[in-house]
């Protein structure tokens, strides 16, 4: 409380514009921001998990403990602090401190394996704890909660976001099951606020703007699901473009929402037309401009893309790994393309892992070819054409006659040095470096 009242005492204008910064990362605005980047840059189920994280934070915080136990605000800051010191007993953990805590733990587990250098990682550890201290202090500034609000709110924000991370898995079909079940329930509860929707009484607007947001995102996430399809395709340029191209248009939008009347149905509107830019517009506009970008844009056939799957750690690759295997028959041959240190050999272990196959893997950098059998007799051949250099070679390990065989699974690294000698109807996997643990695994089928 006496924090507070110092703060309290030091207040400027330039404290004032300095807490009115920090506000903004409590902010809607801001979280909207953030999951237009990690939706349609990094990993749309990055995305979702952070709305997840922010609609978990807000009806925790801003309904739950607001609402339902209808506590009254302790004081404003023309109130006399001194004289309120009674309604500390009756105080509740801080929405906004839930809301900035959970966003940027969310945000550094999703990161830290994809920062790199721990240099790197410590840098961006700081900035959230940065943003994280400067939003609390700013509200403890304007006089919005005590100091024990914040401390709580830090707290259950911190474990909201970490119990989503480590236990939400967002399948295709849990998606569908979310929006199933969430979006008939905003709905209901827009409806319980229809009455006030044409009113410039903006006491219930945090709601509505939740409603908004949260209605489209559900709602666009699931079109993407079954009509746009977007997969994240990256490389330097076109994530520098797709950023850029985030920025301005949100930012744009949003000032120009400025220029709406002030009543609460465009408050609403604001933010459920802002989830259908970035879960619909956005999506489709960037499906159509990256095969342009792409680096290997004159190697993927866009069309023949079944799946990008985007890894970041050794268990992500194993589960892409497992996925691939699952769709793979007897007689596929499988391409693999990629830079070198791209991760070819590595995701063929995984693969070969999942059929049964874990002792004496090794890539056939020299032999050119590795021949292995599980339990099952099922056959698969491992092929390394780094080193070819003429027919005849591709020849004497008996290529051809290996490609014939009906019956094996065949994987074969460098595969534009055979390729006059490969069928068509082959099925084709291009491995995109994203950063030093991340990787774009691209499968295209019917090659």
């Amino acid at each position: 409380m006496n924090l507070v009242v110092y703060l309290q005492s030091l207040a400027s204008s330039t404290l004032t514009l300095i807490a009115t910064i920090f506000e903004f990362f409590g902010q809607l605005p801001f979280f909207v921001l953030l999951f237009a980047l990690l939706y349609l840059v990094v990993n749309k189920e990055t995305g979702y998990k952070f709305w997840l994280t922010y609609a978990t934070g807000f009806v925790v915080g801003s309904l739950a403990l607001k609402n339902i136990i209808n506590r009254p605000r302790p004081y404003q800051a023309e109130a006399s602090l001194q004289s309120m010191r009674n309604a500390y007993s009756s105080s509740m953990p801080s929405a906004t401190a839930i809301n900035v805590s959970s966003n940027a733990s969310f945000i550094y587990a999703s990161f830290k394996n994809n920062v790199g250098k721990s240099f790197l990682k410590f840098v961006l550890f700081l900035v959230l704890t940065l943003i994280v201290l400067g939003t609390c202090l700013t509200q403890l500034y304007f006089a919005n909660n005590f100091l024990l609000d914040v401390i709580i709110g830090v707290a259950i924000g911190f474990i909201l976001s970490l119990i989503i991370i480590k236990f939400v898995k967002l399948s295709d079909k849990t998606i569908k099951n979310i929006f199933l079940v969430c979006f008939p329930l905003l709905l209901v509860s827009l409806l319980f606020f229809v009455k006030e929707l044409f009113t410039n009484n903006f006491a219930n607007s945090a709601v509505l703007e939740f409603i908004g947001i949260s209605s489209s995102i559900l709602l666009g996430t699931f079109v993407d699901n079954k009509r746009i399809k977007y997969q994240i395709k990256n490389n330097l340029i076109f994530t520098t473009f797709k950023v850029a191209i985030t920025l301005i248009v949100l930012v744009g939008y949003n000032y120009l929402c400025l220029l709406l009347p002030g009543i609460v149905f465009f408050s609403f509107l604001k933010y459920f037309v802002a989830g259908l830019i970035v879960t619909i517009i956005l999506p489709l506009l960037f499906k159509k401009l990256q095969k342009y970008f792409y680096v290997f844009s004159s190697k993927v056939d866009l069309s023949k893309v079944t799946s990008s799957i985007v890894t970041t750690s050794e268990k992500s690759t194993k589960k892409a790994a497992q996925k691939i295997y699952a769709s793979l028959k007897a007689g596929d041959i499988v391409l693999l393309s990629g830079d070198l240190g791209a991760g070819k050999s590595v995701l063929t272990r995984g693969i070969l892992n999942f059929a049964g196959i874990n002792k004496n893997i090794t890539s056939p950098t020299f032999t050119l070819v590795n021949k292995y059998e599980n339990n099952k007799q099922q056959l698969f051949y491992h092929f390394d054409m780094y080193r070819i250099e003429d027919d005849e070679e591709v020849i004497n390990i008996g290529f051809d006659e290996i490609l014939d065989d009906t019956t094996s699974i065949k994987f074969i690294e460098w595969p534009e040095k055979v390729e006059t000698h490969l069928p068509k109807n082959c099925k084709k996997i291009t491995i995109v470096k994203l950063g030093k643990n991340s990787r774009n695994i691209i499968v295209e089928e019917n090659i």
